[in-house]
């Protein structure tokens, strides 16, 4: 498994709600705090990938619905998944 963590700042006026964040895939789950983000603070969006069965070069998404004016965000990670030979 490898995991990144995506950090952002709520640069809006209000607070920022991350409504969801779907995967593209069931080898990827991603976790954040689910509670209202205020104006000029930031937070943090982690993404795991689980290669197990996996090979070669890895695309994985992660779109990321909020209340802000963007209300979708894709994230994208890529990985290269390498068997080792014992």
């Amino acid at each position: 498994k490898v995991a990144h963590i995506f950090t952002f700042e709520n640069k809006g006026p209000g607070n920022l709600v991350i409504e969801s964040a779907s995967t593209s895939c069931g080898c990827t789950v991603s976790k954040y705090d689910r509670s209202p983000i205020p104006a000029g603070k930031g937070g943090n969006l982690e993404v795991v990938f689980d290669s197990n069965g996996r090979n070669g070069i890895q695309t994985k998404t992660v779109s990321v619905r909020s209340n802000s004016k963007t209300e979708v965000v894709i994230l994208k990670i890529t990985a290269e998944v390498v068997s080792q030979n014992m």
